[in-house]
């Protein structure tokens, strides 16, 4: 009786999975673990216009990432196992190709996938892709890794060399811009028709990418977004002031592994509430913010005038504070008397591989256009510059307006002091837009752009929708010469 005893304590001792396979059977490989461990958070999705395509639950409140092309921008569902859970879309990049989606009914969500890293992975490291190719249901392939940055943009690597520049150097940069040229992860794990989307996950469990396309001319050739670029989009991905109509104003860091707070606009709700650059966030009402981007989802749904509970540490001493959600301003302050038509340039000679600290340098020429426009600015001597366009955008009125900036290099957009469109570093032509929501009347604007050699173009662009069908017709004012 005792050894029956004995033998059935070390049977209950041994881990088992769902399938009553003990984890330490030699069929319990390391890639069954991933699997095993990250398949409740890969869901097909499907559109109401019969779209199919793959997502990964992200957040444990029904966070969904997926790619952009998949939804179409069209309302649809998300399965988990059979039980079908009605979405919603919570922000796009389609010049990103992504997309977050959130499910409100949570019966059946069960887990949501860790996001990593994509900053450090290695060549021929075993990769899992979860996918829904032909809308059968999730599937999964095996991989590696077999670029960890590639731009399949180039005709090929010999003209990339001609253009070889200090660019190639800015891997800090890069890593926290969300300009530069688009570079993806590349696997040869299978990927099909309806894996776009799906999760790209590493043997820790971490998703560090997300499968967006393959190559049609090659074998095993599969591209994914990697994450990082994901994260620094989650301000884009996840509009909660935007869309709630109230500011915060503090930036929350994406990329490490707390919410630390990088910048707190002083005089703003949080600056007030006391909360200070380097404090972690930890806690916003009820939900524990781990991450970044958990920030974001913390004041998602909520609106203008309420106030909610934050805790947030600073060294080992933890605060709870009351934050205020104030109203965005609706009519600005900015008097038109004494201002010109208009916008001030200034322009700066050199190679600049990255919008460079303006601070530093001399300008070689400037003074008023008629808008934001390189042709309107004399650089025909010039292979390599910068220009600085800088005054007041005069806002019909007050509303939420989808802002983009493209350009071919590099260039920024700040409006009212905040940076809102960061579209660094060299690349070909390129658009990044996002919701901006915007007081009636002059609001101040400053575009910086970079031109390293080679083609070049800007376009600074409003619209009251995402597809820019209703334009904005936007004029530009400027303070008076002395």
């Amino acid at each position: 009786m005792k050894l029956k005893i004995l033998v059935m304590s070390l049977f209950l001792a041994i881990p088992y999975d769902t399938n009553g396979w003990s984890q330490d059977s030699a069929r319990v490989t390391p890639s069954v673990k991933v699997i095993q461990q990250i398949q409740a958070g890969v869901v097909p999705i499907f559109t109401a216009t019969n779209s199919a395509g793959t997502g990964a639950v992200f957040h444990e409140s029904g966070y969904i990432l997926t790619a952009d092309h998949v939804t179409t921008n069209a309302k649809g569902l998300a399965l988990f196992g059979l039980h079908r859970a009605d979405y919603e879309i919570v922000g796009r990049v389609p010049e990103r190709d992504l997309a977050v989606l959130k499910v409100s009914d949570l019966s059946a969500l069960k887990t949501a996938i860790r996001i990593g890293r994509s900053n450090d992975l290695q060549l021929g490291e075993p990769i899992i892709v979860g996918g829904n190719p032909g809308g059968r249901g999730i599937v999964y392939s095996q991989g590696i890794i077999n670029a960890a940055s590639i731009e399949p943009s180039w005709p090929n690597i010999l003209v990339k060399s001609f253009w070889r520049n200090e660019t190639d150097d800015l891997l800090g940069k890069r890593e926290r811009s969300t300009g530069g040229r688009p570079d993806f992860i590349q696997f040869d794990a299978t990927t099909n028709k309806g894996n776009s989307g799906g999760p790209v996950v590493n043997f820790d469990g971490a998703l560090i990418g997300l499968a967006v396309s393959k190559s049609t001319n090659e074998e095993g050739t599969n591209w994914g977004i990697p994450v990082d670029r994901i994260r620094m989009l989650m301000p884009y991905l996840i509009p909660a002031e935007e869309i709630g109509g109230f500011e915060v104003g503090l930036q929350v860091d994406m990329l490490g592994d707390q919410a630390v707070v990088l910048q707190v606009l002083e005089g703003s709700s949080a600056w007030e509430a006391g909360i200070r650059s380097g404090d972690v966030i930890q806690q916003v009402d009820q939900q524990l913010i781990r991450q970044g981007h958990e920030w974001l989802i913390g004041l998602w749904g909520r609106k203008a005038g309420d106030a909610v509970p934050v805790i947030f540490s600073r060294g080992t001493k933890s605060e709870n504070v009351q934050l205020e959600l104030r109203a965005a301003s609706g009519e600005s302050l900015v008097q038109k008397e004494d201002k010109v038509p208009g916008v001030h340039y200034e322009l700066y000679d050199g190679l600049f591989p990255s919008i460079p600290d303006y601070e530093t340098l001399e300008s070689v020429d400037q003074g008023i256009v008629e808008k934001v426009e390189l042709n309107l600015v004399d650089t025909s001597d010039k292979r390599s510059y910068s220009i600085v366009y800088s005054g007041y955008i005069d806002f019909p009125e007050a509303s939420l307006l989808r802002i983009g900036i493209g350009s071919d290099d590099g260039s920024k957009l700040y409006i009212n002091g905040n940076l809102v469109i960061d579209n660094d570093l060299a690349h070909g032509f390129q658009t990044l837009t996002r919701w901006v929501r915007v007081p009636k009347g002059l609001v101040p604007f400053r575009v910086e752009y970079i031109e390293v050699g080679g083609d070049r173009g800007l376009a600074l662009t409003a619209a009251y929708d995402m597809e820019g069908k209703r334009p904005v017709d936007l004029r530009f004012f400027a303070e008076k010469p002395d």
